[in-house]
């Protein structure tokens, strides 16, 4: 994960995960993360924030559908890349990988109809990145694509309050509405829970040997415990404070870029000297 990825997702999984509730098997999540450069944006005049233009959302909701078209042509697609260790990927990364290919998962994955349906858009920002506990103010988009034929009914913007629509700097369509992260993500958790009360969750859980969350006995485990509970409270804390700490050595220019790799807290010149290069 970048570093903004990282913050956002553990916003976005500790407002939408309820422990022993919530159904993860099959890597489900809320959302998918896509990183797209050279996106054109609009400068708010007053905030640190960078609106998408309209043509932008247009290209977004077009990469959308052709991403779709592309997976479900290919529905049993097996991983076939060699699981070799990739520039910037974690040891954690690189293991998740090697289970996914040895347990070949991607036949049983299928593509979800709100992925479809609609956007989350996360526009840059002109400042310092917030611990994750912090992120639900930061203002995003989201977007209705027009495909919507699979969903149970329309989504419609009107179950969102006005007075926690944002004004943007762009001028945009009535498909695309400004908010903040916190009013997405409950906005797209009371999506997703629709769709799953009226066709279930796709894929049946019955493939990977039937849901396990109600199997938890709430009586004797009121509060989140286990392997899962530690991860997110001591690693993931530790991936926030290390990244932290980057992009604030790439604010202030402390960091070396070479080849495909990036070494923080040390100049070019500090690096060369420290491996005998002149």
């Amino acid at each position: 994960m970048t570093p903004v990825h990282t913050f956002i997702h553990n916003y976005i999984y500790r407002r939408w995960f309820q422990p022993y509730r919530t159904e993860i098997e099959g890597w489900r999540f809320l959302c998918k993360f896509l990183y797209l450069k050279n996106a054109r944006h609009t400068h708010h005049a007053d905030s640190d924030h960078l609106d998408p233009t309209q043509d932008s959302i247009d290209e977004f909701v077009s990469l959308n559908r052709v991403l779709c078209s592309a997976v479900e042509a290919y529905p049993r697609l097996y991983l076939t890349e060699p699981i070799v260790q990739r520039p910037y990927e974690t040891d954690g990364e690189r293991f998740c990988r090697e289970i996914m290919a040895s347990n070949n998962p991607t036949q049983r994955y299928v593509l979800q109809h709100l992925f479809k349906a609609l956007l989350l858009i996360v526009p840059p920002v002109r400042c310092r990145y917030q611990p994750s506990a912090e992120m639900g103010s930061l203002p995003v988009f989201l977007v209705r694509t027009g495909v919507e034929e699979d969903l149970s009914a329309p989504i419609d913007f009107r179950g969102i309050a006005r007075d926690k629509i944002l004004d943007s700097a762009t001028e945009l369509s009535e498909d695309v509405i400004k908010v903040t992260l916190e009013t997405a993500v409950d906005f797209l958790g009371a999506l997703e829970a629709r769709e799953v009360a009226a066709v279930g969750l796709r894929p049946d859980p019955a493939i990977f040997g039937g849901s396990t969350s109600p199997l938890v006995d709430m009586e004797k485990y009121p509060e989140w415990s286990g392997d899962g509970e530690d991860y997110d409270r001591r690693v993931m804390a530790k991936h926030e404070e290390r990244e932290l700490r980057q992009m604030r050595a790439i604010e202030e220019g402390n960091y070396y870029r070479r080849d495909n790799a990036i070494y923080f807290g040390i100049t070019e010149e500090e690096y060369k000297q420290r491996n005998g290069e002149e």
